[in-house]
């Protein structure tokens, strides 16, 4: 015999509902069965059909204490028990790979990380790689032969950023460096990468799984950049939107527009290497990140929480940051940009005219011939 009770049987009004967030974390007890949900979808209506059956339990578990439930009803309520049961270890796999506040909560451990000292060191360990790289085959000879040389271009491309901004917003253009840790951080990395015995160091920031993780960790950084970029001259310009944008995208990739200068402190001249003249991938994505943020801060365009918004942002940065390490996709702008210039910078009009006077001279040609 199974006695029921109403009494051990946890009814709610939330079992009619779609959405049953206010149940999360409870036990609902049915008979010695526990169902504990995470945050349940629509999905959790699935295990209270069929709808009949439903009824005919409730009324079961209405009747007094001491009722005897039939054969035909343990049936019933065995049924229940399994739907129930199927349903909710469905309803969990499901919520804990679709809860928008485990989402929302990674979303905000991300903006409140701190950059220094780790990724701080990734963009050092980069930036000097960077150096290395531009130098060549003879890094090695100038490295020993201009050891100074070599430690101002490296401190140029790692707080090229703070400068530039600093510069343009009439602030010290030294004032980065004022930070000691920092500044020793990205000494003993350029120590490293260029002066460790058999290039240790440099071997090792080029192993690839070594130099994947600073790369990722190095675009986190570049989004910290762009919005500490934007912020900053929100507060100095609030209307001027212009200016975030200009503030944010030198902060996010100071680098790409002091390498002029950069390669001048080791005695190279490129007037050719101008940012201005072929803006890199990373240049572009600060410029779109710097929009994106000045939409999200200064109208209602975006109604998506700040974190969201910032977190799209990284993985979008990590991501085509990978894609060019791993498959070689370099700028994905590059077929939107041909499209921009085709249609509203005089692409479509300078083939039509090619057209046009090809066909002109041809008829020209053909007028002649018959003269003669």
């Amino acid at each position: 015999m199974v006695r029921l009770s109403a009494a051990n049987v946890v009814v709610t009004s939330s079992f009619c509902v779609g959405r049953f967030s206010p149940l999360r974390s409870q036990e609902v007890k049915f008979s010695n069965v526990s169902i504990t949900s995470a945050y349940e979808s629509h999905a959790f209506m699935n295990a209270l059909k069929p709808l009949g059956k439903l009824s005919r339990v409730f009324a079961i578990l209405s009747t007094s204490e001491t009722a005897s439930p039939t054969s035909d009803n343990d049936s019933v309520i065995d049924s229940i028990k399994k739907e129930i049961q199927d349903n909710s270890r469905r309803i969990r796999d499901h919520s804990s790979s679709m809860d928008p506040e485990a989402f929302l909560d990674l979303a905000n451990q991300v903006v409140k990380l701190k950059m220094f000292p780790y990724f701080d060191i990734a963009h050092c360990v980069l930036c000097a790689l960077h150096v290395r790289e531009d130098l060549g085959a003879g890094a090695h000879a100038f490295s020993r032969k201009h050891p100074m040389s070599c430690w101002l271009s490296t401190m140029l491309v790692v707080f090229a950023g703070g400068m530039l901004c600093n510069g343009l917003l009439g602030e010290p253009i030294l004032a980065p460096l004022k930070n000691t840790g920092q500044l020793v951080v990205a000494t003993v990395v350029w120590y490293v990468v260029f002066y460790t015995p058999f290039d240790i160091g440099y071997k090792a920031a080029k192993f690839l799984p070594i130099k994947l993780v600073c790369a990722a960790m190095k675009e986190v950084y570049r989004c910290k950049k762009v919005y500490d970029g934007v912020s900053h001259a929100a507060k100095l310009y609030p209307n001027a939107y212009i200016i975030m944008i200009l503030i944010g995208t030198l902060k996010g990739n100071g680098a790409g527009f002091t390498k002029l200068f950069e390669r001048l402190i080791r005695g190279v001249w490129t007037p050719t290497a101008m940012e201005f003249m072929q803006p890199s991938f990373p240049t572009k994505a600060c410029i779109v990140a710097s929009i994106i943020f000045v939409l999200d801060k200064k109208t209602d365009i975006i109604s998506a929480p700040h974190a969201l918004v910032y977190f799209g942002i990284v993985i979008f940065f990590v991501y085509f940051k990978l894609s060019s390490v791993l498959l070689g996709i370099h700028d994905p702008f590059v077929p939107f940009e041909n499209l921009f210039c085709a249609l509203f910078l005089g692409g479509i009009w300078d083939s039509l005219a090619k057209l046009l006077g090809r066909g002109g001279n041809k008829d020209e040609k053909v007028d002649a011939k018959k003269k003669d």
